[in-house]
């Protein structure tokens, strides 16, 4: 199957899915939101390392791993109960 890289670690099928580089796990369909469809960890930023640690645990790291064999697929950072960042991926 033909595929073009989203990131190092999602690929884009030719039929346009999504897909996780190390097990082929279908994240998501065209169009739809991936990560809304793998597990996801959201922690305090101080809990990385203290150099992170912004003396509140308002300031959040989002981490996002692949549901089938556990990849960290990406990470984002958020403000406690803000909404995921969705990404709009499309096949061309």
């Amino acid at each position: 199957m033909n595929r073009s890289s989203y990131s190092p670690t999602i690929s884009i099928a030719s039929n346009g899915d999504l897909q996780c580089v190390r097990c082929d796990h279908v994240l998501a369909s065209d169009g739809a939101s991936w990560k809304q469809r793998v597990n996801r960890v959201d922690e305090p930023m101080g809990l990385l390392c203290e150099v992170y640690d912004t003396g509140s645990d308002d300031v959040r790291v989002r981490r996002f791993f692949c549901p089938s064999c556990g990849t960290a697929l990406e990470s984002e950072t958020v403000l406690l109960n803000e909404a995921t960042n969705d990404d709009e991926v499309h096949a061309r």
